[in-house]
């Protein structure tokens, strides 16, 4: 029989080990994890053995089973706070060390108001009326106005719960909670704008703790990487020193982060206040720190494409479509980056593949000027966002028109 390794054996065998090693987090466990019920029946059985028998009138009701079941009691509740202990000094330390709870983003809809029949003054709804879906309700984040003449008109509400909760798919929305004279009905025609769940309170722990392990702010990495932490990973941003919000450069110690969302949301105030804050509290005491917008710039596109006869014109038509607004989405790579007509067409062909035999014409524009550029360049607070796409599919004699987005920007 082999020798059991020594210590120094162990060790050296631990270090020089070269297998791939896979990691797992570490888990916390309870001081006790029984329940009430177990703690009770750990006590009788307990009781019996030590009085060797003599106490044995357990049945449900006897007073010793009482007395048991009463010191069962006391002892779940000591170890409920015992296991509670480690979290309150986690907590209380993060507390002070000024982390704070991400909390949840409420879904948004769209509504389609319908009325009856035309009315010949204006139709008013207030801001804040309610409707439900099957589990939750949407607000009117404004008034609705609808025009004499007209029975249609569309507002967006936000759900009255944060989080998940509020994600509902197309026509869910539909039950207004008071009547309106002339209102035939109310229905969100779109999915929702996911709402987002507010971290728990391991989520915070471990978010916490992982931040305190990083040193000081320092680099634009560091600004960077712990904005998106602060806001979320969707977060598109840019960090630049000594340099105000609209660019100009600064003569004292600033970090501006310019950001917005992967969707082309600009953050709010609130979520620039928050972050500001946030990085008040990581970066040195002298920095000043500023949030500014990285802005969208919409790009529309026209081309015309050549097909192969064995093609379906409007799958192929989709497929391109869904690649360049996938391109286009805003990020970080599009910060300071140039866009050409050679990359667009580019990427038509591979989301084509051997359907395509060629792209014939690619044009691209923003808003308010002609669709003829061959390159844009964006600036320090710029990314791209995908406006739309006009697209002719050539196929044999035939040729098929396509339009996808929000139309041509001339």
């Amino acid at each position: 029989m082999a020798n059991a390794p020594t210590s120094y054996q162990a060790i050296t065998r631990l270090f020089n080990d070269t297998r791939p090693t896979s990691l797992v987090p570490l888990e916390s466990p309870n001081l006790d994890d029984r329940s009430e019920r177990q703690l009770a029946e750990d006590a009788i059985a307990l009781v019996g053995r030590v009085s060797e028998g003599k106490l044995n009138d357990f049945t449900p009701g006897s007073p010793t089973r009482a007395l048991m079941e009463g010191h069962a009691h006391i002892q779940a509740k000591i170890a409920y706070l015992a296991n509670q202990v480690g979290r309150k000094a986690s907590i209380e330390w993060l507390q002070v060390a000024g982390i704070q709870r991400i909390a949840g983003k409420a879904a948004v809809v769209t509504l389609e108001f319908t009325l009856t029949t035309p009315l010949s003054t204006p139709y008013s709804i207030p801001a804040g009326f309610e409707v439900r879906a099957s589990r939750v309700s949407f607000r009117t984040a404004e008034p609705l106005t609808i025009a004499p003449g007209f029975i249609t008109g569309t507002v967006t509400a936000v759900c009255t719960e944060a989080g998940s909760i509020g994600s509902v798919g197309p026509d869910q929305v539909k039950r207004p909670l008071v009547p309106l004279a002339y209102l035939a009905s109310v229905t969100n025609p779109l999915p929702a704008i996911p709402g987002e769940d507010g971290e728990t309170d391991e989520q915070v722990i471990a978010r916490g703790f992982s931040s305190l392990r990083r040193r000081n702010l320092v680099s634009q990495e560091d600004y960077e990487a712990f904005s998106r932490e602060a806001l979320g990973t969707s977060l598109v941003c840019r960090a630049y020193g000594k340099m105000d919000a609209t660019g100009r450069a600064l003569d004292i110690p600033a970090v501006t982060v310019a950001a917005c969302t992967q969707t082309g949301q600009l953050l709010t105030q609130a979520e620039k206040s928050a972050l500001t804050s946030a990085l008040n509290l990581r970066g040195h005491i002298t920095v000043e720190h500023i949030v500014a917008d990285v802005v969208p710039v919409l790009i529309y596109v026209q081309t015309i494409v050549t097909a192969t006869a064995s093609a379906d014109a409007t799958r192929t038509a989709n497929d391109i479509a869904i690649a360049l607004e996938k391109y286009l989405s805003p990020s970080e790579r599009w910060i300071e980056r140039q866009i050409t007509a050679s990359g667009l067409a580019y990427e038509i062909r591979k989301a084509g593949g051997d359907r395509l035999t060629g792209v014939d014409l690619l044009f691209f524009g923003t808003p308010g000027e002609p669709v003829n550029r061959d390159s844009f360049y964006t600036g320090r607070f710029q990314t791209l966002a995908y406006q739309g796409i006009n697209m002719t599919v050539l196929q044999g004699n035939e040729s098929y028109s396509f339009a996808f987005g929000d139309g041509d920007p001339d």
